[in-house]
């Protein structure tokens, strides 16, 4: 069992297939250019929220390595059994 607090809703991860090396950042900020690990092509990925606004990193991506932030285009992935 787990708690959410009051108008908080759970991460909904969408299964992804990376065509294109994306760096995973550590911070939705970027700063000090802090990668965590690239996942590479071929590698299969979820994507977690999508935050709008002056951030540059807007994507919540978690893959085997790890959990971070990172800036993807549709041209870097494809969703899974599409």
């Amino acid at each position: 069992m787990f708690l959410l607090a009051c108008g908080e809703k759970p991460v909904e991860w969408t299964p992804i297939f990376l065509l294109k090396e994306v760096k995973v950042f550590s911070r939705i900020d970027g700063i000090q250019h802090q990668v965590l690990f690239s996942a590479l092509p071929g590698e299969i990925c979820e994507l977690g929220e999508n935050v709008e606004g002056k951030v540059f990193l807007n994507t919540r991506i978690r893959c085997s390595r790890g959990e971070g932030w990172a800036q993807l285009s549709g041209d870097d992935y494809r969703v899974n059994g599409r």
